[in-house]
């Protein structure tokens, strides 16, 4: 592993780590993981979680309302065909991003 440290633009330090992950390293893909992927993403577009190489928060709510749709997507298409736990887990996290969005909609649209 490898750190490489780089500067943004206003100079200040961004560490950046080389990690190349092995085969075996890598978890099986899985429901879980592609909704915690996808929330993940809506999170750093509503300035929740700063960006991994600027470290800021940049609030973009079209692509939020993107990540967002594409949960739904997958709320519609798996809809009684996956197990009671994993519906729960996606239907709180798109509760969650939902109002999340719509507060963060509400707040530009003040301002």
């Amino acid at each position: 592993m490898n750190v490489d440290e780089s500067k943004t633009k206003d100079g200040t330090p961004v560490k950046k780590l080389d990690v190349k992950p092995q085969p075996d390293q890598i978890s099986p893909a899985n429901f879980s993981e592609l909704v915690t992927m996808l929330s993940t993403q809506a999170m750093v577009a509503l300035g929740i979680i700063p960006n991994l190489v600027t470290g800021k928060s940049n609030i973009q709510l079209s692509v939020a309302k993107h990540f967002v749709d594409l949960l739904n997507l997958l709320d519609q298409k798996t809809k009684d065909g996956i197990s009671d736990t994993k519906q729960a887990f996606l239907d709180s996290t798109l509760h969650e991003l939902r109002i999340t969005h719509l507060m963060s909609v509400k707040k530009a649209n003040s301002g």
